[in-house]
């Protein structure tokens, strides 16, 4: 009986002096996650150049702190729905501040050159993403003949039985700032030489922005400021296809830009030879291909 006694004086003693309990302290610290989950826009192809290109809307999300925002190559903006359409909105190259749910669009200004892509790289905590446009791509055709295929004798010269006209053009999707066009057809097959080297048969400078085709055999003297260049025969006309065995033709129109002063008369260049003096001043060409036959 006083063995019990003196074990329950024991246990109300170490009660007293907190011995029989424990506590536990629990801080509930939730941590700022400002890494956003993978985002991805959508590139653009076939645009105007020199105009702009304005993405379609990403939504940021996987953050519950507002993080970090930047942009290399254009401009962001942080949608306000009050405040559309997205022409509407206010865009910005400033670092800035970005929260869940916010939508995003980028935009940039097109390249003045054909066929060229531009990038914009947005970068939401670390996350990033590249959205890219690319102009259209800038063509010609022919009514005359088909690219790569057979040039027909109309297009020869009058000693083959030709007619000597020159080809029907019809250029496409060229830059929306170009001043004026060249047209240059030269033969590289030998005996012609390749590069500087060829052979032209067609050189037609300073046609104006606004036109666009040339008829087959039309006479170009008629429009202002066009001016011929000299062929490989010492002609300022367009010499057609003769040669003794089978020849392919290149004809390459060039899109040139404000800067491009005009052109004489008279002036000879292959090809490779208007690119080299010419280069800087050249947003983009397009090429038809074609053979002849004797």
């Amino acid at each position: 009986m006083n063995k019990l006694i003196a074990i329950w004086a024991a246990l109300i003693l170490l009660s007293a002096c907190g011995g029989s309990s424990s506590s536990t302290t629990t801080t509930d610290v939730t941590s700022n996650d400002t890494i956003p989950n993978g985002f991805s826009f959508v590139d653009q192809t076939d645009v105007l150049t020199s105009s702009t290109a304005t993405s379609l809307p990403i939504t940021i999300d996987g953050i519950n702190a507002d993080t970090t925002i930047s942009v290399t190559g254009g401009e962001y903006s942080i949608a306000e729905t009050s405040n559309l359409p997205v022409e509407t909105q206010t865009f910005t190259s400033e670092e800035g501040k970005v929260g869940n749910n916010d939508v995003i669009y980028v935009r940039h200004t097109t390249s003045d050159y054909a066929n060229t892509t531009t990038d914009t790289v947005l970068i939401i905590g670390g996350v990033s993403d590249t959205f890219s446009s690319t102009t259209e791509v800038f063509t010609v055709t022919s009514n005359s003949f088909s690219n790569n295929g057979v040039i027909p004798l109309a297009l020869a010269c009058a000693g083959l039985g030709g007619e000597n006209e020159s080809p029907e053009l019809w250029w496409h999707q060229p830059p929306t700032t170009s001043k004026n066009y060249t047209i240059i057809m030269d033969d590289e097959t030998t005996p012609c030489g390749t590069g500087d080297n060829a052979c032209v048969h067609w050189a037609v400078y300073n046609i104006p922005y606004n036109i666009g085709e040339i008829p087959q055999g039309y006479s170009l003297s008629s429009i202002t400021d066009i001016a011929l260049g000299v062929t490989y025969a010492g002609n300022n006309a367009y010499d057609g296809p003769c040669p003794a065995s089978q020849h392919t033709y290149k004809i390459e129109v060039f899109s040139l830009n404000s800067e491009m002063t005009v052109i004489p008369a008279g002036e000879a260049n292959t090809r490779s030879q208007f690119r080299t003096k010419y280069g800087d001043k050249i947003l983009g060409s397009a090429l038809l291909t074609g053979t002849f036959s004797p």
